[in-house]
This record gives structure tokens, C-alpha cells and sequence, in this order.
């Protein structure tokens, strides 16, 4: 305890800060310290100072395995400081070291006087106080390491010149003056604040790239202090620094300088109902959006992309959000049923075409109804009502619409309905299949199936039966009605009624009579016209057609008439003519609206059209005759198996007949006077026989061909081969004879539907 004491005293007679206020302290220091390099401890002044402030004591400090100096000095690892010791002499203790505000000039020398070397000093060197307290004994080794970090850390650097000398420069210059090169690991050696270049090669990261900026940069001095030049060619980084942040660096990159670990997957979903367009849109507004629930989650760490040749998602994500990647893009990718499909109809009795008509105007129909909705009434089921829907006054029914005014009233009617076509319904019809395509959700293939259901029916068909006969009037018949045994009174008789719609006939040789008869056979009414020769059958045609659709009977002849010429102006007598054919003749046209009672309208346009004799004109030479024209249109309504009588079509022509008495009319001047001339004035009237035979189903044209049949001459033969087509029994009976030569055979259509 006594020598303890005794030690204390000598550390507070030492106290660099107690001998400040005397003036030759420094001298004194600088012998002290020559001295100290030999003795056991630091003598610094032989005055006697007053006992220091007593101070906390520390633990004391455990002394660590002395290592021989043959072992330290085989020991190539171990950092040695730029002022080393003589040799022999690194383990002398130098005692205490105790600094208080000394100055960089004043540790310099104190290096120089334990490493033994002079020191080359930079006029730069900062102006710095140093304070250290070694709270204990230290070897020259140890109080080198410790008077250069002091250094170091106020920034200045000790780098060797050669074995003899050592150089003093401030931080911004240590790395112009070649410091010491660092041989192997920086991690081998004890941690110092001495400066050492160290060249790092780089296995995984690039120079180029610059990766290792952002690694290192934080835990090197700044510039101008520490220094990285970059090696691409080696891919290496040269660094200046001290050594401990030389091997804060190492430790870096030992890390970050390796293959680099995937903490994410790669994942691939095929697609099989859905288009990966889409659901990666879906996926990045649910899982990329900040906005999301889910963004916490995924939003860093998550790629989505899209695959559209193969529809497949490709997904780079962190193992955890695997699970429930997969739950969502499996709910999403099912095989749910399409909003909208396809569907085609087969029309059987109607056109295509026309079917597509109607619907589109139904469907255009409704969804002008529903754009119009606020303003319309509403009706009796609380849906929208345009005005004249139904559900408002009653309108008084046409007595006979037109074949147009009949199609817009059954669209009013289905578009009155209930419907509500989507914006996707589309409807396009096949002619070639007859079939009517229909685009949309189930609901508008649904309702337009039930329409086309309703359209697509059998309409009833009527067979016409047609007389076109000529009959030849007297002086005293005003018409052909006449020959027949009629009057024309206005009352019936023989079973028939008739009325005219011309009330004078004197001057008129056309006029319009209609008439209508119930007997059953059109024999009973020509017996005796045909008997005097006064009527002549022209055509007895048999037409069939359906409800609302067109029949026309044309009998005709077509000549040719010349329409124009043109002269030729390098010849003059070269004359060119334009001829032009057309038909003349009678021409019946017959739009039948057939009702569930049994009763036709029938729409009849009738015209006559022939050449009037004597009439001709001769243009560039070529005779031209003129053409009468006799045209009426009717409409009327009748029963089944009514007969329907259009007259008044009349025709007038005088006929010259010259006479001569035998020999005496050949004598001069007087044979005249036995040369008798008659002029004779002919009216022919065409009177048309129309009788309609209503077809409602298989059945009534049955019963039809049955009746035509049972008229017929050979009607037996007929029928019998019907019923047995085997001609051979035929043959045998001799009831028909087969011709000796090939018979031509023309088959003949009347009428739109035959």
C-alpha cells in the first residue's frame, strides 16, 4: 500500500495540466521522456504538487498473457504501427501515459523519442490539442498505437519512409503520400486508426455498375480523406482509409459481395377460363393499389405479368403471399356461364329475312320506349305506354289495312309487351339456311325464340280458281252479264247478286261490274253462253297463294316497237333504230287477306292492254300500231267457294265488209251499184270468274284435289292411280293408251307458290 501511495504522488508530480503555469515545462518533458525510455516508469518533474482531487477508481485492469518477442515478431498479422520501436525494446513499459491539451508538435516529439525515428512534419499540420489518459502502464508498442490514433483521430497521419524516417501529413493528403499497402485480411489485424491501402477484388458485384457505391460509401471517411478508385478491367476496388474502417468495409462486402439469395418466387398460372389480360388488370387494381386492403402486403414485393399467347400469369412475389395468391387467382379462373351466347332458329314457313325485319323493329321499337320512359304514360301493368299502345282509348280497326299497316300493327303489339331487350341483342338472317341468328343474354334469346314462335306459324292458303273469257255484245246489251240470262237491277236471281259502279253506259265502252254468285260449278252459268257462240274462253288458269302474299297471271304476247333512231353523220341514209319489246296482253293480279271466319279480301288489279287495229304509224319506215289500255283495280270481300265476276272491260271495233253481186258488179259505172258495202260495230267485253277455295290445313286441300279430280273427264283413271301408282293394270284395261313416239313434256308453274 505504501509503494502504491508513493506511485500516486509520483503521477501527480508528473501532471502535464499542474506544470502548465511553469515556463521551461516543455523542456523539462522532452528530457523526462528520454529518460522514461529506460526506466520502469515516467518521471516528469521532481517538484512536489499537492495531492490530486481524489478520483473514481476503475476496475482494475486484467494484464493479458505476456507473449514471448520471438512469437510477436514471427507474428506477420499483427498491425504494427508506423513508428515502431527498436527492436528488443517494444514490450519496455513507458509507465502512464498521461496528455492534457498537449499539441500535435508536442506528440510528435513523442513519438520520435520512443520509436527513435525523426519525423518529416507537413507545414499543413492542423493546430489540434490532444487530451489521452492510459489509466495505467503501457509498453512502448502500446503507447505508439495509442499516440498515432490519437493523431489520426484529429487528423493527422504517421506514414513510413522507408525504415528511417516517418511523415507527418494531414488527412487530405495521406492519400497522395503512398500509404502503407495492407497485405491479406484487414479483419486479422488489431483495429487502429493507421492508414493502409487495400486493393479488394470483387466476385459478384460490378465496378461498372457502381453497386458497391451505395455499400460502402457510408462507412468510408469522406472525401478527400478516404479514397475508392475503381479497377473495371480487374474488377476491383482500391481502397485508403484507416484501418479500422478498412475493415468495417471488408466485413461489408464479405456480406453483400456473394450470389445473391431469390427471397422471391417465380410462380405460373395457366389460365383456362380466363384471359390473362384481364385478370392481371383485376389482380393489379386488388393487390397493387394503395388503396387496397391487400397493398400492404403486396405493393413492394410483387411483379404481375401477362402471357397472352400462352394466357398465363406470371408472378414474382415473397413465399408468404403464395397462399394466398393461388386462393384468389382460383376463384377468379372458374368456369362460370358467358352473360351472352348464340342461337339459331330454323324458319320453316316464313322468309328469313323478313322474320329479321319484324324483330329488329321490335327490339327498336322497345328501346325507344325505354330511352323515352320518363315521359310516357304508364298502362295498366305499370310499364312505360307510348301513345296508342295498348292500354288507352280504343282505336277503330281499318276495315282492310294494308299489307304495311298490318306488319306495323303487330310490331306495336309485341312492342307494347313487356320486353326488355339488353344493348347486346343482335339479330342476322342466313338466306341461304333460312335461319335467323340471334346474339344476346339468355333472357333476349329466350324472348325472341318466343316471337319467332309466334310469327313462324303455317298461314292459311287459298287456291284460286280463274275464268278469263271474251264475250261478244249486242246492239241492245249494255254487258256480258246479259248473256248469261242476268239483269242488272241490283236484286239477285239465279242465285247471284251484282252491282255496277258506273251509272250511265251510253257513252262509255268501258265500265266496272262486280258480281258474286254461290253455285258451285262455273258450267251452270256458261251453258248457254257457250251454246250461241257469244262467249270464247281465253284462259282458265288455277292459282294458289298464301295469306298476304301476291298472285299474278299474265297472258301476253311481246312484240317489238321501236323506241328511237340515230342517223349517222358521215353517212346521212345510215339510220340507226332502237327497238324496245313489250309485252301486251291481260295481266291479273290477286292479294288475298284470308280470315278465321272463312271470308277473303281480296285485293284485284285487272289490265287489259291489245293493239288496235287500223291504228298503225310508221316511224323510219316501220309500221307501229297503237295500244289500248283497260285497267281496274277492286277490292272485295267474299266466303269460301264464292264466285267473284269482274266485268265491264269492254272493247269496241267496226268492221268494213265489202259485197259484190256476180258479173253485174264487175260492169263499169253501174257495177258499183251492185257492190254493197256493210260496216258492222262489234263490243267485246272481258269478264274475269274468280272463285277462292280457303286452305286452312291438310285436310281442306284433300278435300280440294278430290273435287278437281271427281271433275275431271278421266277422273277415275286419275284417281285410281293415285291410289295404286302401278300404271300396269292401267295399260291392261286399256283405259290409257301409252303414245307410239317420245310426247315433250313442259312443266308449267302458276303463281308465286305452285
Amino acid at each position: 500500500m505504501k509503494r502504491k501511495a508513493s506511485s500516486e504522488q509520483a503521477r501527480a508530480n508528473t501532471l502535464p495540466g499542474a506544470m502548465k503555469s511553469r515556463p521551461h515545462f516543455f523542456q523539462r518533458l522532452t528530457a523526462l521522456l528520454t529518460l522514461c525510455a529506460f526506466g520502469s516508469g515516467i518521471a516528469f518533474g521532481q517538484q512536489t504538487l499537492p495531492p490530486p482531487v481524489p478520483r473514481p477508481t476503475l476496475p482494475a485492469r486484467t494484464p493479458s498473457t505476456p507473449v514471448p518477442a520471438a512469437e510477436r515478431e514471427a507474428n506477420s498479422d499483427e498491425v504494427q504501427p508506423t513508428a515502431q520501436p527498436a527492436p528488443g525494446e517494444r514490450d519496455q513499459s513507458v509507465g502512464t501515459l498521461l496528455l492534457v491539451d498537449e499539441s500535435a508538435q508536442q506528440v510528435l516529439k513523442l513519438i520520435e523519442s520512443i520509436s527513435g525515428k525523426p519525423i518529416i512534419r507537413a507545414q499543413n499540420l492542423q493546430p489540434v490539442k490532444i487530451s489521452f489518459d492510459s489509466r495505467g502502464p503501457m509498453t512502448k508498442q502500446e503507447a505508439l498505437i495509442a499516440l498515432e490514433s490519437l493523431l489520426s483521430l484529429n487528423g493527422i497521419a504517421l506514414t513510413p519512409i522507408g525504415d528511417s524516417f516517418i511523415k507527418a501529413v494531414s488527412y487530405q493528403d495521406v492519400a497522395r503520400q503512398a500509404p502503407e499497402f495492407l497485405e491479406g485480411n484487414a479483419r486479422d489485424y488489431p483495429p487502429s486508426e493507421k492508414f493502409y491501402t487495400m486493393l479488394t477484388k470483387l466476385k459478384y458485384l460490378s465496378v461498372s455498375g457502381k453497386e458497391y457505391g451505395e455499400i460502402i460509401e457510408p462507412i468510408m471517411s469522406p472525401s478527400p480523406i478516404g479514397k475508392v478508385v475503381a479497377l473495371p478491367k480487374a474488377n476491383s476496388l482500391l481502397l485508403t482509409d484507416t484501418l479500422i474502417n478498412l475493415q468495417r468495409v471488408e466485413e461489408v462486402l464479405n456480406n453483400a459481395d456473394a450470389p445473391q439469395n431469390i427471397d422471391e418466387e417465380v410462380l405460373f398460372f395457366p389460365l383456362r377460363n380466363m384471359q390473362a389480360r384481364d385478370l392481371q388488370s383485376r389482380l393489379q387494381s386488388l393487390l397493387l393499389n394503395q388503396s387496397s386492403a391487400l397493398s400492404k402486403y403486396f405493393l413492394n414485393n410483387t411483379t404481375i405479368e401477362a402471357d397472352e399467347r400462352t394466357n398465363q400469369l406470371i408472378v414474382l412475389t415473397h413465399p408468404t403471399n403464395v397462399q394466398i395468391l393461388n386462393t384468389i387467382i382460383e376463384s377468379f379462373d372458374i368456369d362460370v356461364e358467358p352473360q351472352t351466347s348464340s342461337e339459331v332458329f330454323y324458319i320453316k314457313h316464313a322468309q328469313a329475312t323478313e322474320v329479321q325485319t319484324l324483330l329488329d323493329s321490335v327490339v327498336k321499337g322497345q328501346q325507344e320506349a325505354r330511352e323515352k320512359e320518363p315521359e310516357n304514360a304508364v298502362g295498366r301493368d305499370g310499364a312505360p305506354r307510348q301513345s296508342g299502345q295498348p292500354g288507352g282509348e280504343a282505336q277503330p280497326a281499318a276495315p282492310a289495312p294494308t299489307p304495311s299497316a298490318a306488319t306495323q300493327t303487330m310490331v306495336d303489339n309485341l312492342a307494347a309487351g313487356n320486353l326488355q331487350f339488353s344493348q347486346y341483342i343482335t339479330i342476322v338472317a342466313d338466306e341461304r339456311s333460312n335461319a335467323v341468328v340471334v346474339y344476346g343474354t339468355k333472357n333476349d334469346i329466350r324472348q325472341i325464340g318466343e316471337l319467332i314462335d309466334k310469327i313462324d306459324v303455317v298461314l292459311a292458303q287459298v287456291m284460286i280458281e280463274v275464268i278469263i273469257a271474251e264475250v261478244t255484245l249486242d246492239r241492245d246489251e249494255v254487258s256480258g252479264l246479259s248473256s248469261l240470262g242476268l239483269t242488272r237491277d241490283g236484286t239477285s236471281w239465279g242465285g247471284m247478286s251484282l252491282s255496277t259502279n258506273t251509272p250511265s253506259i251510253s257513252d262509255t265502252p268501258a265500265f266496272d261490274i262486280t258480281a258474286t254468285a254461290d253455285f258451285k260449278n262455273f258450267s251452270i252459268s256458261f251453258g248457254p253462253a257457250l251454246a250461241n257462240g257469244k262467249l270464247r274462253v281465253l284462259q282458265a288458269p288455277v292459282l294458289a297463294t298464301t295469306h298476304n302474299r301476291e298472285a299474278t297471271i299474265t297472258v301476253s304476247e311481246s312484240r317489238p316497237f321501236v323506241t328511237g333512231s340515230t342517223t349517222s353523220q358521215i353517212n346521212p341514209d345510215a339510220t340507226t333504230t332502237t327497238v324496245q319489246y313489250r309485252d301486251v296482253g291481260i295481266e291479273l293480279t290477286v292479294t288475298p287477306l284470308i280470315g278465321s271466319n272463312g271470308v277473303v279480301q281480296m285485293e284485284i288489279e285487272q289490265k287489259v292492254e291489245n293493239f288496235i287495229p287500223d291504228s298503225s304509224v310508221t316511224i323510219d319506215g316501220v309500221p307501229q300500231s297503237a295500244i289500248a289500255k283497260r285497267e281496274a283495280t277492286s277490292f272485295v270481300s267474299v266466303t269460301d267457294q264464292e264466285i267473284i265476276v269482274l266485268a265491264g272491260l269492254q272493247e269496241s271495233s267496226i268492221s268494213r265488209t265489202d259485197q259484190k253481186v256476180f258479173l253485174l258488179g264487175d260492169i263499169p259505172l253501174v257495177g258499183e251499184l251492185f257492190k254493197p258495202e256493210t260496216n258492222n260495230d262489234y263490243r267485246r267485253e272481258l269478264m274475269i270468274f274468280i272463285k277462292p277455295n280457303v286452305i286452312y290445313m291438310q285436310s281442306d286441300a284433300t278435300r280440294i284435289a278430290n273435287r278437281t279430280i271427281h271433275n275431271l273427264d278421266n277422273g277415275a283413271s286419275v284417281q285410281q292411280y293415285l291410289e295404286n301408282p302401278d300404271m300396269s293394270e292401267i295399260y291392261d284395261k286399256e283405259i290409257y293408251e301409252p303414245p307410239t313416239e317420245p310426247v315433250r313434256r313442259v312443266n308449267k308453274t302458276y303463281g308465286p307458290n305452285r
